[in-house]
């Protein structure tokens, strides 16, 4: 079986989609599957990215003509007269909305992370959200199977799209290898700030409800004078209510905002933290909070969308606009070393869900289905 992989996301990405589409061709090139098949991963800029020298991969690269929507045009047409030159049985983008506007004489597979641009179009900008929205519903014809990773995902592309559920297959990320190395070596590290903190992981943007984290934690403070609030995350876009929140907050001397956190840092930052709070709108599936339960970190989110088959535990989901239980149970927590350690084990009773063996099993059983 001859498969190309597409993985684009790795050239503009390194972090989120781009380190999770990584992980998977790592474990993908040490199975047999990949030993007594051909994998070609395709991707658009020569990066020199160490995954590309992995055994049992061949690449092709087909690079964007530098002229205006050179991106746009490579998508819809170069990309895939390229691949059908290549004769591929199957085709996997492993990014959301890939080239399958028109045919590419091959099986074609759509990994789908979320929706979000298309359920909270205010949250993000414009080209964003009509990529998505037009993008999906054109590629629908030529795609003959989706992969999503949550349920929660699956139910949005059944109901947004009409996509029938026999189409579809939720498969889990898990914890990316790079991240459980730096988890483990840092369990012993200083903690940066020397002080108590909640943790908050993720882009700043409107849709990661930052505004009512700020707010949460002002409510804690009442009882808590001690604790602090660090925020690790890039801008995204809209954020500039939430800056400006954080400099005019009442604790602001108290909140440290860090936009460049290495992944040595974050995981230095998991490991102290005494709990992760994520009052997140919506998620496609929530890496950070998988990332904090391995690293011992006590965690409560949103009960929405993907968060609550990620947490498992209804005790631990409160909704998102409820600030005043987020901060009870906050507090209740950080206060309660016996209950904040009954809650970490409790959470990592979940980590076996989510595996990178099991998430390359369930891929390869789709490809191998996809093409008969």
């Amino acid at each position: 079986m001859k498969i190309g992989i597409i993985t684009d996301s790795i050239d503009y990405n390194a972090q989120g989609i781009g380190r999770v589409i990584k992980d998977f061709c790592y474990h993908l090139s040490e199975t047999k599957f990949a030993k007594y098949n051909e994998i070609v991963l395709i991707h658009e800029k020569n990066n020199n990215d160490e995954i590309y020298s992995l055994p049992n991969f061949k690449e092709l690269i087909v690079p964007s003509k530098q002229i205006p929507f050179g991106r746009e045009i490579r998508k819809i047409s170069t990309l895939p007269s390229e691949i059908r030159k290549g004769n591929f049985d199957v085709i996997h983008d492993l990014a959301n909305v890939g080239p399958f506007v028109n045919s590419v004489n091959a099986k074609m597979i759509q990994t789908v992370h979320d929706l979000t641009p298309v359920i909270f179009p205010s949250c993000h900008p414009f080209p964003s959200v009509y990529r998505t929205k037009i993008g999906m519903s054109l590629i629908k014809k030529n795609v003959d199977h989706y992969i999503t990773v949550s349920n929660s995902t699956a139910r949005d592309l059944h109901k947004l799209y009409k996509i029938n559920f026999n189409k579809i297959t939720t498969i889990y990320s898990s914890v990316s290898i790079r991240m459980q190395k730096f988890i483990k070596e840092q369990k012993n590290s200083i903690n940066p700030i020397n002080d108590k903190y909640i943790l908050f992981v993720g882009t700043i943007e409107p849709r990661k409800n930052i505004l009512g984290l700020l707010d949460i934690y002002e409510e804690v403070r009442k009882k808590n004078s001690e604790i602090k609030l660090i925020i690790a995350g890039k801008l995204g876009w809209k954020y500039d209510k939430i800056i400006n929140k954080i400099k005019n907050h009442k604790y602001k001397e108290d909140i440290m905002w860090i936009s460049d956190a290495s992944d040595t840092k974050l995981a230095q930052l998991y490991n102290h933290a005494k709990l992760l709070l994520y009052p997140s709108f919506y998620e496609g599936f929530g890496l950070p909070v998988l990332e904090a339960i391995y690293a011992g970190v006590p965690v409560l989110a949103s009960d929405n969308s993907s968060l609550p088959e990620l947490v498992g535990f209804d005790d631990l989901l409160i909704d998102a606009n409820n600030i005043s239980e987020f901060s009870e149970k906050t507090t209740q927590i950080i206060n309660d070393e016996s209950l904040r350690l009954k809650t970490i084990e409790k959470l990592k009773s979940r980590l076996p869900l989510f595996s990178w063996e099991k998430n390359i099993r369930q891929t390869v059983e789709i490809y191998k289905k996809t093409n008969i």
